[in-house]
């Protein structure tokens, strides 16, 4: 662009945009400048952008009707009425729609459709659209999306009526070659769009697969380890912590970084949400006088994380639990009855005592009442051989809305004789419906280990992606 005028056409670049004149200013320069188009481009892009960054699209309409009333360039003004300016979404308020000194009731204006201030605006809007795109600011908040869907929704019947209307007789449409360009560039516009608000996912996406990936890679060495011994239960029993071990530091899920909390007599381990804001819910199934790992997890935990703890042994247990949550007196098991349990005294030792017992499902819905159970502590003597399938196996929980997604579980070494059957089946097929990974073990004469949920998006965003970044 030669002469002085095109020069001071980009003078406004130089001042900061704070001190930068009103919309109606910069509308009369480039009504002063309208004989260079690509003036016209770097204006739209620029007014549309500042406008877009500052106010999240609210003050679109009225640049929009601004610019399309400087540029001295306006849309038929039939088109106008019948698929643009009549849109609640793209022209909400009859005081920006645009307004023109001459008839536009003719025949020859209604049925010429004038396109070079269409292109100007689609050519700024697409260069708005690329430079949101390759810029980091996107349009990933769902009430933008279902704003700009919607607008192009209303768009998209209003032409459909129109062209429906027409398409039996051709003639009418008139398709010249500047309204075949047109057409394109619409096409390439709402193509970009597309693009533009599907790349939102993208990187969720992709931080899912690399997590799906890591455990596939868990899981098929699982199942070549256990495969090999599952006809040997107890040869299985004695090996699996050494299983394990070698098949999470021998894959990528060894990123995920777990976090030891020592009770009395043992270690457990969980995964720490990098979300410090959202409370958490726990549920310890048998207490046993000890709430030493819940004490250190609470301070770990966002405010307001919800601890629920039962045990059929209230002595001693309801006090301690009821420091940090809500206490109930039961045994948990697969079914509701009575039946006799390996209950822990008072003096440490265990006694078999016929208690009652609660079915688990009715406990979770009626008592804890949440769908996701951010931790799960299972040392409940026996009931685990019946409850763990039901998580991991049979889907029971996920059918009542119960998503657990950490559990540090407790199997407990035979007798009776057929609990090592019981374990490599229970192992085997968990492997086999893959939802679950297990992540530590370690044989004490009873089985410890941490599971951990990688098939639900909840437990995946809140636990596991953390470690997968892009």
């Amino acid at each position: 662009m030669g002469g002085t005028g095109g020069r001071d056409s980009f003078g406004f670049l130089m001042v900061p945009y704070r001190q930068r004149v009103s919309i109606h200013q910069m509308t009369n320069h480039l009504h002063k400048q309208r004989r260079y188009p690509s003036v016209r481009i770097v204006w739209i892009f620029f007014i549309l952008k500042e406008n877009r960054v500052d106010n999240h699209g609210s003050q679109s309409t009225p640049v929009i009707s601004e610019l399309i009333d400087s540029i001295g360039s306006p849309l038929s003004y039939k088109i106008q009425k019948l698929c643009v300016f009549n849109s609640p979404h793209l022209f909400r308020n009859s005081h920006y729609r645009p307004h023109y000194g001459r008839d536009h009731d003719t025949q020859s204006n209604d049925e010429i459709l004038t396109t070079r201030g269409v292109l100007v605006i689609l050519i700024g809007l697409m260069v708005l659209l690329i430079y949101v795109t390759l810029s980091s600011v996107t349009f990933d908040d769902d009430t933008i999306t279902k704003t700009v869907l919607g607008a192009f929704n209303d768009w998209r019947q209003c032409m459909i009526q129109q062209v429906d209307s027409a398409r039996n007789e051709p003639q009418k449409m008139k398709f010249s070659p500047p309204r075949g360009v047109l057409v394109i560039l619409i096409g390439l516009m709402v193509l970009l769009i597309y693009v533009t608000l599907s790349s939102v996912t993208f990187d969720d996406d992709t931080i899912t697969k690399t997590v799906l990936g890591a455990f596939n890679d868990w899981r098929q060495c699982m199942i070549q380890q256990v495969d090999s011994a599952r006809n040997e239960p107890q040869k299985l029993w004695n090996s699996f912590s050494k299983i394990v071990r070698h098949c999470t530091s021998s894959t990528d899920v060894s990123r995920i970084n777990l976090v030891p909390l020592e009770n009395s007599d043992e270690i457990k381990y969980f995964i720490i949400s990098d979300d410090v804001t959202t409370p958490k819910v726990v549920v310890s199934l048998g207490i046993g006088e000890d709430i030493r790992a819940e004490q250190k997890l609470q301070k770990l935990l966002p405010n307001g994380s919800l601890f629920y703890g039962a045990d059929p042994v209230t002595v001693t247990n309801a006090e301690l639990f009821s420091k940090i949550g809500t206490f109930f007196p039961l045994a948990i098991s697969r079914e509701t009855g009575r039946y006799q349990s390996h209950i822990r005294l008072s003096n440490g030792a265990y006694e078999p005592m016929t208690v009652v017992n609660i079915d688990v499902i009715t406990f979770f819905t009626k008592m804890v009442n949440h769908t996701y159970i951010d931790y799960l502590i299972m040392d409940n003597e026996g009931p685990e051989y019946e409850i763990v399938p039901m998580i991991v196996i049979d889907d029971s929980f996920e059918q009542n809305n119960i998503i657990p997604c950490q559990m540090n579980v407790e199997f407990h070494v035979p007798p009776p004789h057929d609990r090592y059957g019981k374990f490599a089946t229970i192992m085997w097929k968990m492997l086999e419906v893959g939802r679950y990974g297990i992540l530590h073990s370690v044989n004490v004469g009873h089985q410890r280990m941490f599971i951990v949920n990688f098939d639900n998006p909840y437990c995946l965003e809140k636990y596991l992606e953390q470690y997968f970044p892009v």
